[in-house]
């Protein structure tokens, strides 16, 4: 590989990179509701979604995924070869903002006197 190829690989890389982390995924539709505005009875009910959702993303269902890569230079006289394996985890940040809200929403609950199911 020449000097030009490898610059323009890494200007590639660079585009790709910043196009990927510049991407923010869109938040639980559950997290959009807002909890401090409902009733007691909603509240619970609420609660109880949270925690089901929770537990649904919280599964072991991760999946993996195998990929292989093969290169040449310009000049057909380089070769690389690349391997990747990548295990998927359900939830993830979605998981987490999730548990925040069921906390939350379990601080209201106890805040208004009801009791937790």
């Amino acid at each position: 590989m020449n000097k030009y190829s490898i610059q323009a690989l890494l200007v590639m890389m660079i585009i790709f990179l910043g196009g990927c982390l510049g991407s923010s995924p869109s938040p639980h539709p559950l997290l959009e509701r807002d909890f401090l505005a409902m009733s007691d009875a909603e509240l619970l009910e609420y609660h109880a979604l949270l925690d089901a959702e929770i537990k649904r993303l919280q599964a072991p269902k991760g999946s993996t995924s195998v990929g292989f890569g093969l290169g040449a230079g310009s000049s057909g006289s380089s070769v690389g070869v690349g391997v990747g394996v990548t295990q998927w985890q359900r939830g993830g940040d979605a998981s987490v903002e999730l548990q925040k809200r069921h906390e939350a929403v379990r601080r209201e609950l106890l805040a208004r006197g009801q009791p937790l199911p």
